[in-house]
């Protein structure tokens, strides 16, 4: 009696692999998703980071905080525009506003406030905020504070 030597797969194990290739795909696009817009969010940061080491160096140096992107010594707002951020824009008390473009999971209007907080030895401390999504927005600013000596 001759046995018969099987030299393929048989169409269920096919369907089964497709199967399981169609699952992963479904679970690993929304999360690489998640991560591109968290990578362009920390873009964005990175880029104000510039401006806070700005607005650290004034109070620095003139022992108060600047009200505006001219007396911050940095850029005008509109300047700082990529395809994440419209502008940066420094406001009262040092107050660092990010306005983002649409992109991913950010919509229009979304934003990012670093808010420095003076203590009495010179430290800044910055608290970020941000009507971003929790889910997408960077670690850097989901933390509470960061500190820089000013």
């Amino acid at each position: 009696m001759k046995t018969k030597i099987q030299k393929a797969f048989t169409l269920i194990e096919l369907m089964i692999v497709v199967a399981i290739v169609g699952i992963l795909a479904a679970v690993a696009l929304p999360a690489y998703s998640d991560y591109s817009t968290r990578a362009k969010l920390s873009e964005a940061l990175a880029l104000a980071g510039g401006v806070k080491a700005s607005v650290s160096e004034v109070y620095s140096a003139t022992g108060s905080l600047p009200t505006d992107n001219e007396t911050a010594l940095v850029q005008d707002a509109g300047n700082y525009a990529t395809s994440q951020i419209k502008t940066i824009t420094v406001g009262t008390g040092g107050v660092i506003t990010v306005d983002l473009e649409a992109f991913g999971a950010v919509a229009e209007g979304d934003d990012i406030i670093l808010t420095p907080t003076l203590s009495t030895a010179g430290i800044i401390s910055w608290a970020c905020t941000s009507n971003v999504a929790a889910n997408i927005r960077p670690s850097s600013c989901s933390a509470v504070t960061t500190t820089s000596s000013g």
